[in-house]
């Protein structure tokens, strides 16, 4: 009988502190403005890239999007990362040493609104990008060595 109380006020005191945290969360995340399922990554190597993140098993952006800083003679963008020249993924492993800082992006920023305009097929030209003809292909410097094996 003792056995058997002890182990319920064990389960009682589990499933409150749970619910503590999890009301804690929760209400932490009231009142904030809407943000979307993208984050803008800045790097150490100066370059800044945007997607989805995501953090198992390894943190990583999915649908992966980077500024083209372009050349002197063109505008900088945003373009997809999986068009850069030497063929990637649409999924970049980030190592968290090389990460300057990090911010999800409000639902009603620009950029968001261009990279779902452009992945839903529109033609509207909200992703501005840079001199398709430039010899500027991706990002300025190799990109950041990937944590473990992505397969």
């Amino acid at each position: 009988m003792n056995k058997k109380l002890i182990f319920l006020g064990g389960l009682v005191l589990f499933l409150l502190v749970g619910v503590g945290v999890w009301l804690g969360y929760a209400l932490s995340r009231t009142g904030n403005e809407a943000l979307s399922e993208y984050s803008a990554v800045y790097l150490v190597s100066g370059d800044l890239y945007f997607g989805k993140m995501k953090w198992f098993p390894h943190p990583h952006l999915e649908d992966v999007w980077y500024v083209d800083r372009g050349t002197q003679n063109t505008q900088a963008g945003i373009a997809p990362f999986r068009t850069v020249f030497w063929g990637p993924s649409d999924e970049l492993y980030i190592s968290p040493k090389q990460v300057l800082w990090r911010t999800r992006l409000k639902a009603d920023s620009q950029v968001v609104r261009a990279l779902e305009n452009n992945l839903s097929g529109s033609d509207s030209g909200s992703v501005p990008q840079g001199n398709p003809g430039s010899e500027f292909q991706g990002p300025s410097n190799q990109p950041p060595a990937p944590i473990g094996n992505p397969q």
